[in-house]
């Protein structure tokens, strides 16, 4: 699928022989022995050796008609993606294989890489098996893998099924034709590659591919995109945009963690930032930079453009598990890439609404009460913490109060000040023993803070004697709030609404209630809401 159109093989076949035809320079393309230009397969082939990827044999053929190795597809698929670099750089493998010695040198680096990302897998009896042929199925499932869509396409059936449908929602089966069970000729796995720089990277939310081509991001995120060049006087020539040369990085821890409170590309949280270096010398990118993120089980965790960037710092998300992280920043021409050695610093635990908006005399701010749960959804026990930290939406620390949850002993509660801060919130639990826990809020309601003032005067209405009080923002500016909706509170309870009353700019109390600090919520007709705690004296 071409990012902003469908991608029609006929068309840029006819534009390949245009542009041979008419081009009074040097040919596009050297082209097979094996490969006749009207094949329906020759774009595809001129395309892999155009950049590179098919280099055919000695004698001037690509091989039409042959079945490919597992060894040659995987270098196959490491130079289409850019990493050839790197895998010359890779020579020990993850874990061995039974038949490792039988990888021949040329694919070994090309073999452990893509090991090492999830894309091709051993047996059960621990072998590879480089000298065994490709399936159909075999080739889109590692194409898939390699789009970073493994848990997607597993979601969607058993072996084989589940591949195969992926592999024809992102574009992956157009011109490959035969049962999925049988070998894949070396034409077709051209042309499964090509589908492959074509095809979008990016997920949504639930792990779904994004598939609408006129949205930019999704262009954007295709391996490749072709132009159409005015190369010669008389006539044109479609020719790819190069693949950049990938330069060789090591990455670094670059400070302390790093909290993410706003809403976006990145999950609220908090982040190790790692500094990138060439030869000892610290990578500057540009606001253009793009990252990819690969753990060792094929798991694409970041394919966004511009995010997990800061600076010049890649910011790592501390709950990523334990492993080898394979980091690429695409900056202009650039793709530099290297292994990231990472060690996970916390775990993710999940906040549950417990009940209603309440107000807390002993702190003195109205509250919700939030149950702190696990990974696995089990309550957190309050005598196992050892330290709690909080961040606001602005990034700033702050005072998080836990507590035992009195309706289930032994389980810890949250109080959340409904006036915090609207946007992201993180709290960090330490514990006895074991990784702190990481929790996130994304705290919907913009609640300012006012305060109410005691205006002296009274009024009589129905026999009853009321007191007027004023309410007024965090700039002593006078609130009308004869439109409001005012919530009071006693510490735990509503109080009943005959002792509350707003017929005009201010509140009306009755002088019957008891001295001491109430919590109020103020609902303004505009949808702003304010927050105050009411001190009556006697």
């Amino acid at each position: 699928m071409v990012p902003g159109f469908m991608r029609s093989r006929g068309l840029m076949a006819a534009f390949l022989i245009v542009g041979l035809i008419l081009g009074s320079g040097p040919p596009a393309w050297a082209g097979f022995k094996d490969v006749p230009p009207g094949a329906p397969y020759a774009a595809d082939v001129n395309v892999l050796e155009t950049l590179g990827i098919a280099k055919g044999y000695p004698d001037g053929t690509f091989g039409v008609g042959k079945p490919m190795t597992r060894q040659e597809f995987a270098v196959f698929l490491m130079r289409t993606l850019g990493y050839e670099p790197v895998a010359e750089g890779v020579q020990d493998p993850p874990k061995p294989f039974a038949d490792q010695n039988q990888i021949g040198s040329w694919a070994k680096g090309a073999v452990n890489l893509a090991v090492a990302l999830g894309i091709i897998s051993g047996y059960p009896d621990g072998t590879f098996r480089p000298q065994g042929t490709v399936t159909r199925a075999e080739a889109m499932a590692m194409l898939v893998r390699a789009l970073g869509f493994k848990k997607w396409a597993e979601g969607l059936g058993e072996w084989p099924k589940g591949y195969v449908e992926a592999a024809k929602t992102l574009g992956l089966l157009q011109g490959i034709t035969g049962p999925v069970s049988d070998l894949i000729p070396r034409q077709e796995i051209a042309t499964g590659l090509v589908n492959m720089l074509y095809a979008t990277r990016l997920a949504d939310d639930k792990g779904n591919p994004r598939t609408d081509t006129s949205d930019p991001d999704v262009q954007k995120s295709a391996l490749i995109r072709y132009t159409w060049r005015q190369a010669y006087q008389r006539g044109g020539m479609l020719v790819p945009e190069p693949l950049p040369a990938v330069v060789r990085a090591t990455w670094s821890m670059a400070g302390d963690w790093v909290p993410v409170v706003k809403t976006g590309p990145m999950p609220l949280g908090l982040y190790r930032p790692f500094a990138m270096k060439v030869q000892n010398q610290i990578q500057e990118w540009s606001g253009a930079a793009t990252v990819e993120i690969w753990d060792g089980q094929g798991n694409l965790y970041v394919g966004n453009p511009g995010s997990y960037i800061q600076g010049n710092r890649l910011l790592v998300d501390i709950t990523w598990p334990t492993g080898t992280l394979w980091a690429f920043i695409r900056d202009g021409g650039k793709l530099l890439a290297g292994p990231l050695s990472w060690s996970r610093e916390a775990v993710r635990g999940t906040l549950k609404a417990h009940y209603d908006w309440e107000y807390s005399s002993d702190r003195g701010y109205v509250y919700q009460v939030f149950d702190v749960v696990d990974n696995q959804g089990k309550p957190v026990p309050f005598g196992t913490i050892k330290g709690v930290k909080e961040w606001n939406p602005a990034g700033e620390e702050r005072v998080a109060y836990l507590t035992p949850n009195p309706k289930a002993l032994g389980d810890t509660i949250l109080f959340f000040n409904v006036a915090s801060g609207k946007g992201g919130h993180i709290h960090l639990l330490t514990f006895t023993s074991g990784p702190p826990m990481m929790f996130t809020l994304d705290w919907p309601w913009d609640v300012k803070e006012a305060s109410w003032e005691a205006t002296g005067e009274t009024r009589q209405m129905s026999g009853v004697t009321y007191d007027l009080y004023g309410l007024k923002d965090s700039q002593g500016n006078t609130i009308d709030i004869s439109k409001a909706v005012v919530e009071f509170w006693r510490p735990g309870s509503v109080m009943g609404w005959e002792k509350v009353r707003s017929p005009e700019a201010g509140l009306l109390v009755e002088q019957t209630v008891p001295a001491g600090d109430y919590g109020t919520v103020i609902r303004m007709d505009d949808g702003t809401i304010y927050t105050a705690i009411l001190r009556i004296q006697k």
